[in-house]
């Protein structure tokens, strides 16, 4: 477990190299570098949080963090299905709401349809997302929590109030590396995408030779 936090705290190292990689590069195109960088920030943000919450113990608080991170994935994700990513960014940008628009196959870009969508290229984030959000919002999670069968009697339920979730070291350890993943998934999202505007703004800007 510890060695997934450890990672957790050097992927900051990786998410300035992102910045460092494309800060000349996108020096006409501030729009989608300010995009960029937000997505970045809110990262190390999100993982500077979900590590304070998880060294106190506090996975129940964790967990949304997660659900947080792919949602960053998602909305990064996104600017690739459309066909102008400066409406996108102005759309995200000002505050409406990104589902309004459509990818290029007429499909809205709602978060179900996202999630999904994404799924097929990393496994396991619809599933993820889905079980984040019942940590979101107040649901059985929290009686699954809280309420516990005694194991001598079936009939008997056992209450624990205490203000600690009592997840198991596994399931711990799992949470932890599933995050470390959707790191990993938004490092690579970003540089992938980053570098496919690179090619896109090169082939645009490439005077076409007449024989």
């Amino acid at each position: 477990m510890k060695k997934y936090i450890n990672s957790l705290e050097e992927s900051k190292k990786y998410y300035m190299g992102l910045v460092v990689e494309f800060q000349d590069t996108f020096y006409d195109e501030p729009d989608y570098f300010f995009f960029m960088t937000s997505a970045i920030d809110r990262a190390m943000n999100i993982n500077r949080g979900f590590i304070t919450l998880t060294k106190d113990d506090n996975y129940s608080c964790a967990i949304p963090l997660m659900r947080l991170m792919i949602d960053n994935c998602l909305r990064f994700w996104a600017i690739s299905l459309v066909d102008d990513r400066h409406e996108y960014i102005r759309v995200w940008g000002s505050g409406e709401k990104i589902r309004s628009m459509k990818d290029r196959n007429g499909n809205k870009l709602t978060d179900k349809f996202l999630s999904e969508s994404f799924a097929l290229l990393y496994r396991g984030v619809d599933k993820t997302y889905n079980d984040a959000c019942a940590f979101v919002h107040f649901s059985e999670q929290n009686l699954y929590i809280t309420a516990k069968a005694d194991k001598q009697n079936e009939r008997r339920v056992n209450l624990r109030i205490d203000g600690y979730d009592h997840f198991s070291e596994t399931t711990k350890s799992n949470i932890d590396n599933w995050m470390l993943y959707f790191n990993n998934i938004l490092i690579d999202t970003i540089r992938t995408i980053s570098q496919t505007v690179l090619v896109e703004r090169v082939t645009l800007n490439t005077p076409t030779t007449v024989h």
